[in-house]
């Protein structure tokens, strides 16, 4: 147990030192550039400096993510400090609670930084919000995502609502666990002991969402439906789901492909974690970007990643490999402090890293089958 403790602080300070390091290499935005300037950072800027007091004239749907904007009002110093401290601390949190997770999960330690690492080195996931670190929305969204199927796993009802009532206020996104919830309980034949308290659990956190909807009057900007309606149509095109289902997690995004019977056996007793995933991919349909919409869904990715390399058990070299494919495919032409020359070369460093990872993978997947036959 001590042995155990031991590897996890180690594991704990690694991460802490690469998130450091991420930070620093990612870069910053420079919300000074016009074509910046009236990006989201915009509206999320005025509201900050608003804070506590509710900004008026802010378009829909940032005028409801309330949380992230207000916490950085209360901060003593400049708007954009504010929000760059606050994207850092947090994402420091998201990395350990999701190193904790994947513990809690049954996965070793070792294979639980490795994965870990992959996540910090994703620079679509997780570099963008460093680099654009006034969406700091959602960064708090993924800690509040972990925390709710956290706390889901282990019933506790208090903590996941508590939870659900900060994400209301903070992105569209959280609403995503009450229906994740109830279908975890029945397929664990537990709705009919639990359903009260996950009822309980949830409402406070859908008045508050309506509630923010129905107070703040943005006039201004897509309604939900009306967002569906112009950007669902993705969702159609083969190359968008590609780019959703494999470009959003480079290095690896192929494993789950080559190893698709362990996929099957990792969801077949996690299909709330399969609904979880669809629903992710269908709310990408209403917004513009791609990779960064599928970010909450890299709690699930990355547990069966973690999965598929606790059954091939590869030897230390091959996750130092796996970890510096990473590094090589977080490499970028725009988030980075010392960016590429162009996107040519963001292409070169993305493919060549996963084709790598791919072929590695497919040639431990036939070594393993071959000595299971002996």
């Amino acid at each position: 147990m001590n042995m155990q403790k031991s590897s996890d602080f180690r594991n704990f300070a690694i991460l802490f030192i690469t998130t450091i390091l991420a930070v620093v290499l990612y870069g910053q935005i420079n919300y000074t550039v016009e074509s910046f300037s009236v990006m989201d950072l915009h509206s999320y800027r005025k509201m900050a400096l608003a804070s506590p007091n509710i900004s008026q004239g802010i378009y829909k749907p940032f005028a409801y993510r309330l949380l992230g904007p207000f916490l950085v009002g209360l901060l003593p110093i400049p708007d954009p400090m504010g929000f760059y401290a606050l994207a850092v601390a947090f994402s420091i949190c998201l990395v350990v609670q999701f190193y904790y997770l994947l513990r809690y999960t049954g996965l070793s330690a070792t294979v639980s930084v490795v994965t870990a690492l992959l996540f910090i080195f994703n620079k679509h996931l997780f570099g963008f919000t460093i680099w654009d670190y006034f969406q700091i929305n959602d960064i708090l969204s993924l800690n509040f995502m972990t925390v709710l199927l956290l706390s889901m796993w282990r019933n506790q009802w208090v903590l996941f609502g508590i939870t659900l009532v900060l994400g209301a206020a903070t992105k569209e996104v959280s609403m995503l666990a009450i229906p994740v919830v109830f279908a975890y309980l029945l397929e664990r034949k537990e709705l009919s002991t639990n359903w009260q308290k996950a009822v309980a659990a949830t409402i406070p956190g859908l008045l508050v969402f309506f509630l923010i909807r129905f107070s703040i009057h943005a006039t201004t900007g897509n309604s939900l439906l009306q967002a569906f309606l112009a950007y669902s149509n993705k969702l159609y095109s083969p190359v968008i789901i590609l780019r959703l289902l494999v470009n959003s997690f480079l290095p690896v995004g192929f494993v789950p492909f080559i190893f698709f019977k362990h996929t099957v056996m990792f969801f077949k007793d996690k299909k709330y974690l399969l609904l979880y995933v669809s629903l992710v991919l269908f709310s990408t349909g209403f917004g513009t970007d791609n990779e960064r919409l599928m970010a909450p869904a890299f709690i699930v990715f990355y547990m069966l990643i973690g999965y598929v390399i606790q059954y091939l058990n590869p030897k230390k070299t091959f996750l130092l490999f796996l970890t510096a494919a990473g590094v090589v495919s977080s490499l970028h032409h725009q988030f980075a402090r010392w960016p590429l020359p162009n996107t040519n070369w963001t292409y070169f460093f993305s493919i060549g890293s996963t084709l790598a990872v791919t072929i590695c993978m497919y040639l431990l997947k036939l070594r393993r089958l071959v000595q299971q036959r002996e």
